[in-house]
């Protein structure tokens, strides 16, 4: 019997964590196309669409210079990370504030007056919200490493991405051990 829920409390964190990453795929996707079509927009530049025969993706985008290439490529992962760590900063701020927990009684008295109280969630749920945007963060940032190592993308971006997911992971994992130390403790 408990080999059973066991398994099927599996099925439930894996179903949760693939709904929990569709809006933070889709948003890296859009975030990504769109940040292109605005660079080759604002920057007049030239770029076709090309058929290719690759693997998956049966066309391209192909720039006259190279260094057409590293300036798209740069600032579209640029703006794909900052769409990724607005994300981000508002899973981690929903942690902090909308824990019942932590959630001080002004913020539930707030919010039982204005019927919501539903909003105030469970370490669980909110942390697998938080887990599954951090590794959406982390994958950019391994992303627009590799890019710029293959000099595809600007050292400064790389480097300002790569600090910046440090001190998130930072903030995330203080925020995760006062919760433990909280509940421990209280």
């Amino acid at each position: 019997m408990s080999r059973s829920k066991n398994n099927n409390q599996k099925e439930n964190l894996i179903y949760d964590l693939v709904d929990l990453s569709l809006i933070p795929a889709f948003l890296l996707i859009l975030a990504k196309v769109g940040g292109i079509a605005f660079l080759n927009w604002i920057l007049n530049l030239d770029w076709r669409i090309v058929q290719d025969n690759g693997l998956f993706i049966s066309f391209k985008l192909t720039y006259p210079t190279l260094e057409q290439v590293v300036i798209v490529n740069s600032y579209s992962n640029l703006f794909m990370y900052i769409c990724i760590l607005a994300g981000v900063m508002v899973v981690t701020s929903k942690s902090m504030l909308l824990n019942h927990k932590k959630a001080s009684p002004y913020l539930v008295l707030k919010l039982a007056k204005m019927d919501l109280l539903h909003l105030l969630q469970t370490s669980i749920k909110i942390y697998k919200e938080v887990f599954v945007w951090i590794l959406f963060l982390i994958v950019t940032t391994v992303y627009i490493f590799i890019s710029f190592l293959l000099e595809l993308n600007y050292a400064w971006i790389a480097g300002l991405t790569l600090v910046t997911t440090l001190v998130i992971l930072w903030i995330i994992i203080q925020n995760i051990e006062e919760d433990v130390l909280y509940t421990k403790y209280k």
